[in-house]
């Protein structure tokens, strides 16, 4: 049950950054240079709150992660989530090598 909600959870994060890549593209597109959104303007007064508390545990974490993942284009943030939600979620390997046939 939790690699079918692992690879769900995968999977709608890759389709909501192929339509923020669409979204991406077509603000790009009309103002003539590239334009992303980035992931502190998505969430935006969550952003805050999450600051708030982590500032007073975590000050050194919280200034790396507040510069790093603040300007990161939300896309390419769902396409890494997702890709880690589906390979978390894969199948085991089958222990003796082999391929199932069926």
């Amino acid at each position: 049950m939790l690699r079918f909600c692992l690879r769900v959870i995968g999977f709608v994060s890759w389709v909501g950054a192929g339509a923020l890549i669409v979204i991406d593209g077509t603000r790009s597109i009309a103002a003539q240079e590239i334009e992303t959104v980035s992931l502190s303007t998505l969430l935006g007064t969550k952003i805050a709150f999450i600051a708030a508390h982590m500032q007073d545990d975590h000050p050194f974490l919280w200034s790396a992660l507040s510069g790093f993942l603040g300007h990161l284009p939300s896309s390419l943030f769902f396409v890494a989530l997702g890709a880690m939600a589906l390979w978390l979620g894969r199948r085991p390997a089958n222990e003796f090598g082999f391929d199932d046939m069926a």
